[in-house]
């Protein structure tokens, strides 16, 4: 099991990890900066967290858009150029690199 830290940097803030005992899944709220795990199974929860981690990076810089007719997550559309892809890696990076070790 992973174990999460209790704030993670994006967009230059830090943001609070909640561990959701009850939920499956996961969620976010960029007003409140906030980032909701499920820890309903144990082993999604490090999957869950890099998910919510990546979709929240995703839609503070523009790339999450809602597609029509829908209401559900499984409509939503990411759109990025690859130069914008070099910038979300390394925001990826920044707010995991707490909890990566690494070895040279």
């Amino acid at each position: 099991m992973i174990k999460l830290p209790k704030t993670v940097p994006v967009d230059g803030y830090d943001w609070k990890v909640i561990i959701e005992k009850d939920m499956m899944g996961g969620s976010f709220d960029t007003a409140t900066k906030e980032i909701f795990v499920g820890g309903k199974y144990k082993n999604e929860i490090g999957r869950i967290f890099c998910h919510e981690v990546l979709e929240a990076i995703l839609t503070t810089r523009g790339c999450r858009y809602q597609m029509y007719g829908s209401g559900t997550n499984d409509r939503l559309l990411f759109s990025f150029y690859h130069y914008e892809l070099e910038n979300i890696v390394n925001d990826l990076y920044y707010s995991l690199r707490g909890i990566i070790k690494e070895e040279i």
